[in-house]
């Protein structure tokens, strides 16, 4: 080997070296940030009415796709009628007129073979339509909004908190206080 070939050998494992630290250092970084990240909430998401909402991940038992609904006579907005998951029957909710009163309700024959987020609260279940299921995540406190004010009053009463990117969180305690006071007790 000559000492043009050596020099520029040691030349490539200098800069290899180099290379290295910095794809080290850059790699070091997230690891030390993520330390620093105060977990806020852990959701799943969905789109509802072309927006995108989450539930706390407690709250949600599964997501299922509705087989039948059958309807329940004298059954108002937002109740849709009842399904049967797993042996037990839900009430199954269309949550449209809920978050934004005025908005036509789906009938029962419109939501066969839609999907729905089984909640669970204090014992109570409660199948809430949903567009899409758009997967889970962590929510960082970092990431929610000071106030959310662009809301509707009605929506506003319903959510927990709002990320900057503006995936609402719904209140689940909140959502099966109004089902409640819907079904008239």
């Amino acid at each position: 080997m000559d000492s043009k070939d050596a020099s520029q050998t040691q030349l490539n494992r200098v800069l290899s070296q180099k290379i290295l630290r910095a794809r080290a250092r850059k790699l070091a970084r997230p690891v030390f940030a993520e330390a620093q990240k105060e977990l806020a909430y852990r959701v799943i998401m969905v789109n509802l009415g072309g927006g995108r909402f989450a539930f706390e991940s407690e709250y949600v038992e599964e997501v299922v796709r509705l087989k039948e609904v059958v309807p329940l006579p004298g059954l108002s907005a937002p109740f849709v009628g009842l399904t049967n998951v797993r042996g037990e029957l839900v009430v199954v909710m269309e949550p449209g007129q809920m978050l934004a009163p005025g908005q036509s309700s789906a009938s029962y024959s419109s939501v066969q073979k839609r999907l729905a987020v089984v909640l669970v609260h204090r014992g109570r279940r409660l199948a809430v339509l949903v567009e899409d299921l758009l997967g889970s995540r962590d929510v960082d406190s970092s990431e929610l909004a000071r106030e959310f004010s662009g809301l509707s009053s009605q929506l506003s009463l319903l959510t927990r908190a709002v990320t900057r990117e503006l995936l609402i969180i719904l209140d689940v305690a909140k959502i099966f206080e109004e089902v409640r006071g819907a079904a008239g007790g």
